[in-house]
């Protein structure tokens, strides 16, 4: 100690310590510029994570999401990748779905509306075959009415040839009678 002036020990402790404060202080300034463009780097990958997820929200099903880096960004914007490819297909099953049951719900109604010509042909059919019964049934009723008549007719022609019968008879007993007489 007798041997360094104390002003040079004193001298040299401040210039450590003035050294020691400026690599502090240029250690905080390059942590703090590391700092923001690591947090600008993540900025900017969040950015683009959340503009492709608003534009998938929007109905847009195209596309990747891309980031730069090899950190839990990329696994998250590969998972939302993912996500949107599945979320296409899903889609696109929905779509070819529905084309399908459209298609199908055309047919039901082209099958409904044969099913209902056929219904209008078949009661068209009933009624006519009804008008047709009703007819035969008043036709049958004027046949019956004239066998009638004519079965009366006939008692009557029958009884007149009786009666005719019987005439021709005492005709012929008169006849003999006269002859006899005669």
């Amino acid at each position: 100690c007798a041997l360094v002036p104390m002003h040079t020990v004193v001298g040299q402790a401040k210039d450590i310590r003035s050294v020691t404060i400026t690599m502090v202080v240029i250690a905080c300034i390059i942590a703090g510029v590391v700092g923001v463009l690591i947090a600008s780097g993540i900025q900017r990958n969040m950015k683009r994570i959340s503009r492709k997820l608003v534009d998938v929200a929007n109905g847009d099903l195209t596309g990747t999401v891309t980031v730069k880096g090899k950190d839990e960004l990329r696994s998250l914007a590969d998972s939302a990748t993912h996500m949107i490819h599945n979320t296409s297909k899903l889609v696109g099953k929905v779509n070819n779905a529905t084309a399908q049951l459209d298609e199908s719900a055309k047919k039901v109604s082209t099958v409904s509306d044969i099913i209902s010509d056929y219904s209008a042909n078949i009661i068209k059919a009933i009624n006519e075959i009804n008008t047709g019964m009703e007819k035969q049934s008043e036709n049958a009723e004027i046949c019956m009415e004239r066998m009638d008549i004519l079965s009366n007719d006939m008692q009557e022609v029958s009884d007149v040839t009786k009666k005719v019968g019987n005439f021709v008879e005492e005709a012929e007993k008169m006849i003999e009678e006269g002859v006899q007489i005669v």
